[in-house]
């Protein structure tokens, strides 16, 4: 069984154990690393290939800003924990790359109407 690989970063250090200690108790989930900010996830996620990372945020209002994320290998989920640790939000980052063969005036323009179309 392939094991879920999970990085714990910028969590404080007793929800980080509680957190730990929930994901030891599941055969299909390893922790592969654990940071102190965020600012060092992106290294880690390259490191070790993780699937998953948990870290914090100051509430369930405020947005997850961690771009250098979406430039991993593959997809990623990313689990926030509001700073009162009662709330969780899953984000999902997927890099895509899409090929806009020959760029020409009219095949940019159609790739920035299609990409803000797509965005919503």
């Amino acid at each position: 069984m392939k094991k879920i690989r999970i990085i714990i970063a910028d969590v404080p250090a007793m929800l980080r154990d509680i957190v730990a200690e929930i994901i030891a108790a599941e055969p299909d989930l390893a922790i592969v690393d654990a940071i102190p900010n965020n600012a060092d996830v992106k290294a880690a996620v390259r490191r070790s290939g993780a699937d998953v990372v948990i870290t914090q945020q100051a509430d369930s209002e405020a947005s997850f800003d961690n771009t250098a994320l979406l430039y991993a290998r593959h997809p990623l989920k990313v689990i926030a924990i509001t700073g009162n640790a009662c709330e969780g939000l899953l984000y999902d980052l997927r890099p895509h790359c899409e090929s806009l063969g020959e760029l020409s005036a009219a095949a940019l323009v159609a790739a920035i109407r299609g990409a803000a179309q797509s965005a919503g």
